[in-house]
């Protein structure tokens, strides 16, 4: 009975969270030029390579998120703009002006439609009916993601009410709660689900004592090439079950394992993003090269601005329980759960800084693997060390 009791409120809880994130997204306006775009591009598949825009797409950011969105659309009957739907946008001294944010006309250089083509060709800008369709995707990928998290640090920790406070910061996050729970972006919900599913997984195995099993190294680097698909920075987390492989290992172990785990997480992008062996006249490598080259392209748009600075990516935290956070982290050192968690958080913290030092970013959104490796990780070290004094004191009483 107290475990009906226990699932009728973490339902009511998943529920009521759900409700006020999809009353969010519901009275939230499209948001610039990015909620348009990404709708736009969901209307093809990343396997369709028939038109050089399309090519485009397809190297420009990881195809996962256009995969869900395009089914999604297709089944909700939300595919076609239409008829008599309005634009949201003005021109402003030969800029569109959309929402309240303006952009270059003529985008130079650019490869995908700019908002002129889009209105063009179709006489409207994206429907708000689709971008809410899209958005509701996001929520309940967001909810599964936040699962996805409960669930490790239910496992670490033994409560379901212990574990519901590990994932607190990130529904408290300004970041989540207003730039990825709901509105559309290039992955930025995916990879964050599919980061808690890997660790969700790891944590699995390794608690059980099977870390470095073959079915542990197919399971979690599949996880893992699906985050690297949704969104490059992913591919952090295959570094880090990488690096967990070899520190785990014995012998040619460290060599061959490592390496496997590689090679299925490149095999899932690869099928996840056809243009890799797809792409007319281009090999393979040629391809992946044309990722990483594009992402330069972003990344010099950032450029000439106020640089983005290490200290700048922690804004967020709450400093005066930094040295509480840095205690429990150390007292947690020696825990089971910490090989997994610990070199998960690792690798996305310090890529995440590294990357994000010396650019200005144009979103906070850019920081979600930061913050989920800096706050999950804290939240259970924290919960797990005072559930240890707490049973101490109990048992000296």
């Amino acid at each position: 009975m107290r475990r009906v009791a226990h699932v009728a409120i973490g339902l009511a809880i998943v529920a009521t969270l759900g409700l006020l994130y999809i009353h969010e997204a519901a009275h939230t306006g499209v948001v610039a030029f990015d909620e348009p775009l990404w709708f736009m591009r969901s209307r093809v598949t990343p396997a369709d390579l028939s038109t050089p825009e399309y090519r485009y797409w397809a190297i420009d950011i990881p195809g996962v998120d256009r995969w869900v969105y395009y089914a999604v659309l297709k089944a909700t009957g939300c595919y076609d703009i239409p008829p008599g739907e309005k634009p949201c946008w003005s021109i402003i001294d030969g800029c569109f002006a959309i929402n309240g944010f303006t952009v270059n006309a003529k985008q130079a250089g650019s490869k995908f439609a700019t908002i002129d083509e889009w209105e063009a060709e179709h006489g409207r800008y994206a429907p708000k009916g689709g971008i809410m369709v899209l958005r509701t995707t996001n929520v309940v990928t967001f909810i599964a993601c936040l699962f996805l998290m409960w669930l490790t640090a239910r496992m670490v920790l033994k409560s379901n009410w212990l574990a519901a406070f590990s994932v607190l910061p990130l529904i408290l996050s300004p970041t989540f709660s207003k730039d990825i729970s709901f509105i559309i972006g290039s992955g930025d919900v995916f990879m964050a689900a599919a980061l808690a599913a890997v660790i969700a997984a790891w944590t699995y195995f390794h608690l059980k004592g099977r870390g470095t099993s073959w079915v542990s190294i197919f399971s979690v680097s599949v996880l893992a090439g699906i985050a690297t698909s949704s969104k490059h920075p992913g591919a952090l987390a295959v570094a880090a079950f990488a690096a967990y492989l070899a520190w785990q290992s014995r012998g040619w172990r460290r060599v061959i394992y490592p390496l496997a785990a590689c090679a299925i997480s490149v095999a899932v992008f690869t099928a996840l993003n056809p243009a890799v062996i797809a792409y007319p006249g281009e090999r393979p490598w040629n391809v992946l090269a044309l990722m990483v080259k594009q992402r330069g392209v972003i990344i010099a748009q950032h450029m000439g601005r106020t640089p983005f600075s290490a200290t700048e990516c922690f804004t967020f935290f709450w400093f005066p329980i930094l040295p509480v956070a840095v205690y429990s982290l150390w007292m947690s050192r020696r825990e089971p759960w910490f090989p997994s968690v610990g070199l998960w958080a690792l690798f996305l913290t310090v890529g995440v800084v590294t990357g994000m030092t010396g650019i200005r970013i144009a979103t906070d959104r850019y920081l979600a693997p930061l913050e989920m490796g800096v706050y999950f990780p804290v939240s259970l070290a924290m919960l797990s060390l005072g559930r240890r004094l707490a049973a101490k004191t109990e048992a000296a009483g």
